[in-house]
């Protein structure tokens, strides 16, 4: 009788374990050149019996004989020794339905499988209770004739085999196609087309209706509007979306943010729903229920309005991607998707009283916070910019700034999917989940060259004064005549971390006797003063600013307490 070696390998010395093809397991070893041998009707007991064999004869008490192994596997709970222990005859059964009104019983019998058919599967069950019954008085012979005069005895005329059915009645076939159209015996009409090498079909109650349809459909694939079915799942194109979108047009904290708004709320709530069934209703039950519950960090109460905006926005644009060019949907759900209304937050301003008081300060200060505050309020530019100026895109001998890049800290992207990031905090830790980047400025429209006033230029100065008794020498001497070093550095000659210049931005203003504002006030003061001077120049200001559209510069325009009373004093 062949064997086969165990799927688990033993080291040399520890024994062997086989199995033979009539199931039977066999464990055997080694002992003064004489070798003894187990059967077991596992490999798990195969092993066991193996390892307590062993263990045996590394005592005093073996002596070698096949008795004394034996009577020790008893003694150790094997009642069978060496030997096996007899299995069930039965070892295992299984009912399962093979059409409408076919069932069977499959048997393994000693390692043999035997069948058992029936017309239902009470009709299977009954069965093979009656033969387990035989089978326990020792009425099989393990043949099929024996199982089959055992269900025969039992009252199943049939025995092994179903018992005759009736004949069925053949159903009506499906009417035949005319003009694209057919009756089928469901009783509602079907029209069939081909779009892209496959063969679809449209169904309708009535014979004019199919072919109305129809019609549209194959007007439809004449233009190029069509849009045929697929299997895609909604949540599977979001992503697939997100993964092509980060390669050409979002920024990786974008990225981020929407992989997040897919993880944490789209597909927790639509889960496996297809994207074609996706409509304006869904989603705005969706985004109602958002809009009062539904948190990823589990707190009480819904999303801000402001992630629920730029949820829209995501959904707006990946499904744009959808309807043109990969013409997956007729049209797209998100445009009509309403959010409740919501007043915004006042922005907290500089006044004009305190923006004097900032100047005057910061002029005189002798700290790089104090004239990086001048420059904010004196140019209106955005944080991240100022903190990513270096000294080679300060031209025309002080009198232009030239926005490239925007410093900021985030996770460490992909390299493939932004290359246009720099890391510059080559001193911190490695193991940071963050770093300093520097990267492309917010919008296209905000690289932009523009000039400075008296002001700036004079806090420009005091900036590379200050970075060049820090280093001790000139900053020509800088490699590259310092075209590479940053305007604004910290003690360290490093640049500013961006939260650690709010921290100093927030003390210098404090100092100043000026709370509750932030650095982004800088960007709003500059704007209002700006659009109430020269109102007539506001392509200039939107230019200055980096903004591509004049309406977004207006609505950086706030009124003041001080010129509304002058308007209302005018009657």
């Amino acid at each position: 009788m062949q064997g086969t070696a165990g799927t688990k390998t033993r080291k040399k010395g520890t024994g062997n374990i086989r199995r033979y093809a009539n199931g039977v397991w066999q464990s055997s070893f080694a002992h003064h050149g004489k070798r003894f041998f187990m059967q077991a009707v596992s490999r798990d007991e195969a092993e066991k019996k193996l390892n307590c064999a062993l263990q045996f004869a590394k005592s005093s008490a073996f002596d070698g004989t096949k008795e004394a192994l034996d009577q020790h596997l008893k003694e150790m709970g094997y009642p069978s020794g060496l030997s096996r222990t007899e299995p069930e005859i039965i070892s295992s059964h299984n009912i399962k339905q093979n059409s409408e009104n076919s069932w069977r019983v499959t048997l393994m019998i000693q390692g043999r499988q035997y069948r058992i058919s029936a017309v239902s599967k009470e009709e299977a069950q009954r069965k093979f209770t009656a033969f387990q019954a035989a089978t326990e008085k020792g009425e099989f012979s393990f043949t099929q004739e024996s199982l089959d005069k055992i269900l025969k005895d039992s009252g199943f005329p049939a025995g092994r085999f179903c018992a005759p059915r009736s004949p069925v009645e053949k159903k009506e076939k499906h009417g035949p196609f005319q003009n694209g159209v057919r009756y089928r015996r469901e009783g509602f009409w079907e029209a069939r087309y081909a779009f892209q090498g496959k063969i679809e079909s449209i169904y309708a109650p009535t014979e004019k209706e199919a072919q109305k349809r129809l019609r549209a459909v194959l007007v439809a694939i004449d233009n190029g509007t069509f849009v045929g079915k697929n299997k895609e799942t909604f949540c599977g194109y979001l992503m697939s979306w997100l993964e092509h979108a980060a390669k050409t047009s979002l920024r990786p904290n974008t990225e981020k943010k929407y992989r997040m708004y897919i993880q944490a709320h789209l597909l927790p709530y639509f889960g496996e729903a297809k994207l074609q069934s996706i409509t304006a209703v869904s989603l705005q039950e969706f985004f109602d229920l958002k809009s009062h519950s539904g948190r990823a960090d589990g707190k009480e109460g819904g999303l801000s309005h402001k992630t629920l905006t730029d949820l829209r926005n995501m959904l707006k644009k990946s499904l744009n991607y959808a309807v043109n060019p990969l013409k997956l949907l007729q049209h797209n759900p998100a445009r009509e998707v309403e959010l409740k209304f919501h007043r915004p937050k006042p922005v907290s301003l500089i006044t004009a009283e305190q923006e004097k008081v900032l100047i005057e300060r910061g002029m005189k200060s002798d700290s790089p916070i104090g004239w990086a505050v001048v420059i904010l309020l004196r140019t209106g530019m955005r944080r991240g910019e100022l903190l990513g100026l270096q000294l080679g895109q300060i031209i025309s001998n002080g009198s232009c700034f030239r926005v490239e890049k925007s410093l900021c800290r985030m996770e460490h992207p992909n390299p493939q999917q932004a290359p246009d990031y720099t890391r510059i905090d080559v001193w911190a830790k490695k193991k940071n989940k963050t770093g300093l980047y520097l990267g492309p400025p917010k919008t296209e429209s905000s690289i932009r060259t523009f000039p400075v006033g008296t002001q700036v230029k004079e806090c420009v100065g005091k900036l590379i004064a200050y970075q060049e008794r820090l280093l001790g020498y000139s900053i020509s001497q800088c490699p590259y005549q310092g075209a590479e070093n940053f305007l604004l550095v910290s003690p360290l000659l490093r640049p500013y971390d961006p939260k650690t210049f709010d921290a100093h931005f927030k003390s210098f203003l404090k100092e100043c006797g000026i709370t509750g504002v932030g650095v982004h006030a800088t960007r709003h003061s500059f704007i209002t003063n700006m659009v109430q001077k020269f109102p007539e120049e506001l392509p200039s200001i939107s230019e200055i600013v980096g903004h591509s559209d004049k309406a977004t510069t207006l609505g950086y325009s706030h009124g003041s307490d001080q010129r509304k009373q002058n308007l209302m004093d005018s009657f």
